[in-house]
């Protein structure tokens, strides 16, 4: 007899590897923290990278993150920037850039930042290792790599690893956080990389003590040539103040310790210091808790990324949906989104990713199926709900407590609650923004989000925002049987933009928000059905054999296979429960 080899608490055979977890409800205050810290010291390292003449160090910063955390669990392997900055720019869900026909290697010229880099990764591409993409190799030759692996895969380049979790990620709509000291001290010390922009300009930088302090409060990020991706790899509270250009000294001592890719050459050996008043430094994204691929599809609208989030109230008055008073809805801190999708195989969902614009935000998630209403997301049963709250902002991925079975061909949705502590703007949706030529020069493109396919891809009954749960607002329109995105004009709608009054034309997409699933494999003890044999199976085998209650698949019971279920399977379950750690 062939037993489900699964533990109480994981999935058959899939030992999930958990790079990092960082506690939430664990607070570091300053004097838990050393004077200083590298992540060298733990063994946590990588060589310094050399970009060249392209403008990849948004691609290398990422990678060079990941790859760090690859290192805790003795992963000799390094993912390749070449083949993230290609990714970004090439295929039908392409980043809108005009790329040269007559010189592919132009792609690699445009440049990209985190929320470019978290799109493509956590839709499922981005990652190959750089023994199969070495960096400044021919884009044909990737174009064959992507061919070949979809070919061996089944039709589709599987991962090795999946990136759960991408802390302070914020969509491309919005003004670029700066974070105080002890936050960022708080992820390098639970050894994290932490990926920063800042302004690497002349002006500023000291070459003789490789020591950076920019310190115009005037600085913008979107306008300035010198916007530069580095990698924060610890800190000293006593490097001194007088290591800065006379220009601009600090105030007080102590600086971040960060690694460029201009290779070791430059700097102190390829790394250098910026102070902690350093005003053009901003963001502090993570890209946290880098884990086996376990799974088999994901379900997913949102190839663009999170674009910008907007207030569910306004989709809903939009749409002319009326509250049970009949009353136009009022903008909340407290919204609700959802996704519907249909089911390719018979498949457990295993986890749900979805983003967040605030730090302590509350949600709730809830996954229906047999929907009774492929346009309602709330029409079926609900067969898995669970809580909690992020710390931080940024993209999340939540492992289920049940694993909801869905059957092939049948319509599911996935659902969340999400409460801000302050912001109405709950949903996360990616779109396209056409600005002014103004602003289009400012941001460095005619626009945010891949128009035609923005248009063209975004369908009727796949996203859905509500303001109580109950009441459901398609994300796209539908009048004389014609789709058509939601176009909104007034900037006020949007964190982010700039208060003038240059127009915009924003066209909504999809529900930032995923489901990922693994195929479903019929286990004997796994008599509910659920994915993991518990002391619950044994309950019901007992209660079946005294025949107090019957189950739905007596083969899952009948552990001997002698076509009833006995004191005989009970005793081998028993047993079985027994040797699971």
């Amino acid at each position: 007899m062939i037993f489900s080899t699964k533990t109480k608490l994981a999935f058959p055979l899939l030992a999930l590897i958990t790079v990092l977890f960082i506690q939430q409800s664990q607070k570091v205050y300053a004097e838990d923290f050393p004077e200083s810290f590298r992540l060298s010291e733990h063994d946590i390292t990588t060589e310094v990278f050399t970009q060249g003449e392209y403008n990849t160090c948004w691609a290398i910063t990422a990678t060079d993150a990941i790859n760090l955390q690859l290192k805790k669990i003795q992963e000799k392997r390094n993912f390749s920037p070449w083949y993230l900055a290609y990714s970004a720019y090439t295929g039908a869900n392409k980043f809108p850039e005009n790329i040269d026909p007559d010189d592919p290697f132009s792609l690699f010229y445009k440049g990209g930042s985190n929320y470019i880099s978290s799109a493509v990764l956590t839709s499922g591409n981005g990652m190959a290792y750089d023994s199969d993409i070495k960096y400044g190799i021919h884009p044909n030759a990737i174009e064959n790599f992507n061919i070949r692996s979809s070919v061996e895969s089944g039709g589709k380049v599987k991962n090795d690893y999946v990136i759960r979790n991408i802390f302070n990620i914020t969509p491309w709509i919005s003004q670029k956080k700066k974070f105080e000291t002890d936050y960022i001290k708080k992820f390098l010390f639970d050894k994290n990389a932490v990926c920063v922009t800042c302004s690497l300009s002349d002006k500023y930088f000291n070459p003789e003590t490789s020591a950076l302090c920019y310190n115009d409060d005037n600085y913008n990020c979107h306008t300035d040539a010198n916007y530069h991706s580095v990698l924060l790899v610890g800190w000293d509270d006593n490097f001194s103040r007088t290591n800065f250009k006379k220009d601009c000294i600090p105030s007080k001592d102590g600086a971040w310790l960060a690694k460029n890719s201009w290779g070791e050459e430059w700097g102190n050996e390829g790394y250098m210091w910026i102070s902690y008043e350093d005003t053009s430094m901003c963001e502090a994204v993570v890209y946290s808790d880098i884990s086996e691929n376990i799974y088999d599809s994901d379900y997913q609208y949102d190839e663009y990324g999170w674009t910008t989030s907007v207030s569910p109230s306004m989709v809903l008055n939009i749409r002319n949906i009326k509250d049970e008073n009949g009353d136009d809805f009022y903008p909340s801190t407290t919204g609700y989104m959802a996704n519907i999708f249909k089911a390719d195989d018979d498949e457990y969902i295993y986890d749900i990713s979805f983003y967040t614009i605030e730090e302590n935000c509350e949600y709730e998630l809830f996954v229906y199926t047999d929907l009774e209403d492929p346009s309602v997301p709330t029409s079926g049963t609900v067969l898995s709900q669970q809580k909690g709250t992020m710390l931080y902002p940024g993209y999340h991925t939540v492992e289920l407590d049940e694993k909801p079975h869905i059957k092939k061909g049948d319509y599911f949705s996935i659902v969340a609650k999400i409460k801000n502590p302050s912001s109405v703007h709950t949903v996360p949706i990616d779109a396209c923004i056409l600005l002014s030529a103004d602003y289009i020069e400012n941001q460095s493109g005619k626009y945010i989000g891949n128009i035609n396919s923005i248009i063209f891809k975004s369908k009727k009954n796949e996203s859905f925002v509500s303001c109580n749960g109950k009441d459901w607002a398609d994300l796209m329109l539908s009048k004389n049987g014609i789709q058509k995105n939601i176009i909104i004009n007034e900037r006020s709608y949007f964190p982010g933009l700039s208060d003038d009054e240059t127009p915009v034309q924003f066209y909504m997409g999809n529900v930032c928000m995923k489901a990922l699933t693994v195929k479903y494999t019929p286990y004997y003890g796994d008599i509910n059905d659920d994915g993991v044999v518990t002391a619950v199976d044994l309950a019901l085998a007992v209660n079946h054999m005294l025949g107090k209650k019957s189950i739905p698949n007596e083969r899952f019971a009948d552990l001997n296979n002698d076509s009833e279920v006995n004191i005989s399977d009970l005793i081998l379950l028993k047993d079985h429960l027994n040797d699971i750690p």
